[in-house]
C-alpha cells in the first residue's frame, strides 16, 4: 500500500463491494500495533528490568549484529516476494467480498428478522417509551391507560419491594429501567434527569464534582443540544447493554479457560487496533443504513474492555478466598457468583467505564450509518463549516463522557479499587 490510511477510506466507501480490500489494509494496522504492544510490554516486564539497564554489546550486540544480516538478506529478495505475496493478498480479497455478498444473500430474510425485531420491540420502546411503541400496526396488541396504571402499580410495587428488603441497588436498578422503558429516553423530563445526575455524582464523585455535573447539564441545555444528548446517551445505553451481555459472559469463560484466553487476545487486539470506518462496512452490508447497523457498529468497537477486564478481575481473586469457598463445599457455579463476581466487581467496573468511553467515542463515526443526535450535529458543523454548532454539540460528548465516568469510576472505588488494572 502507497498510503494505508487512504486505502482504508476509499475502500470503506465503496461499502461491502470492497470490504476485502478495507480488511487487508486494516489488518497492516493491526500488525502494527500488536508488535509495538508487545514489544512495549515486553520492555517493561519484569524479566526485562532484571536484566539491568543499558545496552550491553556482549549480551546484546550478537543479536543485533544477527537481525541486521537477517534484514539485509532478506531485503535483497524482498521485491520478489512483495509481487507473489500481493498477488495473493488480492485473490484473498476478492474472495472475502465474494464470502461476505453470498453470505448475504443466503440469509438476507434472517438478517432482516433480527434488524426489524430489535428495532420494534427493543430499541423503539428505549427511544420513545413503550406508551407510544406498542401499537396495534406494530406490536399486534394495544396498550391502553388501564394497561400502563397496571405496569407502572408493578414496577413501583416490586421495586419497593427489593428496597424495603435492603436489596436497595436491585430495587433503584429496577425502578429506573421500568420507569425509562415507559417514558423512553427521548422523553425523560429534565428535572429528573438532572436529579438522578446530581444524586449519583454526589454519592460516588462528591459534592463538588456534583455542582460540576449540574454546571455541564445545565451547559447542554443552553446550548440547545438536550433532546440530541438524550438520543446519544439512548443509543450508547443499548450497545452498553449488549456488550455486558456479551462480554461479561465471554470473560468468565476466558478466565477459566487458558485456551479461550489464547484465542481471544488477538481478537481483541484486532478489535481494538483495526480502522473505525472498517466497522462500519460489514454492518451495513448485512443490516442497512439504520439505528441498528449503528449499534453493531459501536459494540464491535466497545465490547474489549469488558471482555479483558472482567477476565483480569476474576483471574485476580484471592487464592484463599477460593480454597476456603472449595473446602465449605461450594460448588464452581456458587463459587462463581457468590465469592468471584463480587470479588471481581471493580475490575467489571472499569470495564464498564471504559466501555462507556469507547461507545460514544465510536458514535462520531456511527453517524455515518444511520445515528443521529450529538454526533450528526458534529457532523453537520464539520461540513457546513458551524464552528459554533460543532464545538458546542462537542463538547456536549465530552460533557456526557465525563460525567459517566466520574461516576463509575467513583463506584468501582467505593467497592475497592481506584485504579485501572495492567492488563494483558
Amino acid at each position: 500500500f502507497d498510503d494505508i490510511g487512504r486505502e482504508v477510506l476509499v475502500a470503506t466507501n465503496k461499502g461491502s463491494a470492497r470490504f476485502g480490500q478495507a480488511l487487508g489494509a486494516g489488518v497492516v494496522f493491526v500488525i502494527l500495533a500488536v508488535v509495538i504492544a508487545r514489544l512495549t510490554r515486553a520492555a517493561t516486564s519484569p524479566t526485562a528490568r532484571d536484566q539491568g539497564p543499558g545496552f550491553r554489546w556482549g549480551r546484546d550486540g550478537g543479536v543485533v549484529m544477527a537481525s541486521l544480516v537477517i534484514g539485509l538478506g532478506f531485503g535483497a529478495v524482498f521485491n520478489e516476494l512483495s509481487v507473489m505475496t500481493a498477488e495473493s493478498i488480492r485473490a484473498t480479497e476478492s474472495n472475502i467480498n465474494a464470502g461476505l455478498n453470498h453470505f448475504i444473500g443466503q440469509h438476507g430474510m434472517t438478517l432482516d428478522a433480527i434488524k426489524n425485531t430489535a428495532l420494534v420491540y427493543v430499541l423503539l420502546p428505549m427511544r420513545i417509551g413503550l406508551a407510544q411503541a406498542v401499537l396495534p400496526f406494530t406490536w399486534g396488541v394495544s396498550f391502553p391507560p388501564m394497561m400502563q396504571n397496571i405496569y407502572l402499580g408493578v414496577v413501583i410495587m416490586s421495586s419497593l419491594y427489593f428496597i424495603t428488603t435492603r436489596r436497595m441497588v436491585l430495587g433503584f436498578m429496577l425502578l429506573g429501567i421500568g420507569l425509562v422503558m415507559f417514558r423512553g429516553f427521548t422523553f425523560l423530563p429534565w428535572g429528573l434527569v438532572v436529579a438522578v445526575v446530581g444524586f449519583l455524582s454526589w454519592r460516588f464523585a462528591g459534592w463538588r464534582f456534583a455542582l460540576v455535573a449540574l454546571a455541564m447539564m445545565l451547559a447542554i441545555s443552553w446550548a440547545g443540544h438536550w433532546q440530541d444528548a438524550l438520543y446519544s446517551v439512548y443509543l450508547c445505553t443499548a450497545a452498553v447493554l449488549v456488550c455486558l451481555l456479551i462480554g461479561c459472559p465471554l470473560g468468565i469463560w476466558a478466565a477459566k479457560s487458558p485456551t479461550v484466553s489464547a484465542m481471544m487476545r488477538p481478537i481483541n487486539d484486532t478489535l481494538q487496533s483495526i480502522p473505525l470506518y472498517i466497522f462500519l462496512i460489514p454492518a451495513v452490508a448485512l443490516f442497512q443504513i439504520n439505528e441498528f447497523s449503528a449499534i453493531v457498529a459501536i459494540i464491535l468497537y466497545a465490547i474489549v474492555p469488558l471482555i479483558r477486564y472482567t477476565e483480569h478481575g476474576l483471574r485476580h481473586v484471592p487464592p484463599t478466598l477460593l480454597e476456603a469457598a472449595t473446602a465449605q463445599g461450594c460448588s464452581s457455579w456458587q463459587r462463581l457468583i457468590y465469592i468471584e463476581l463480587p470479588v471481581a466487581r471493580p475490575s467489571i467496573l472499569l470495564g464498564l467505564n471504559q466501555t462507556v468511553l469507547f461507545a460514544l467515542a465510536m458514535l462520531i463515526i456511527a453517524v455515518l450509518v444511520g445515528a443521529r443526535g450529538l454526533a450528526e450535529q458534529v457532523n453537520i458543523g464539520l461540513r457546513d463549516a458551524n464552528t459554533g454548532l460543532g464545538l458546542t454539540a462537542g463538547f456536549s460528548m465530552a460533557f456526557i463522557a465525563i460525567i459517566a465516568d466520574r461516576i463509575l469510576r467513583g463506584w468501582a472505588a467505593s467497592l475497592g479499587t481506584d485504579q485501572s488494572p495492567e492488563l494483558e
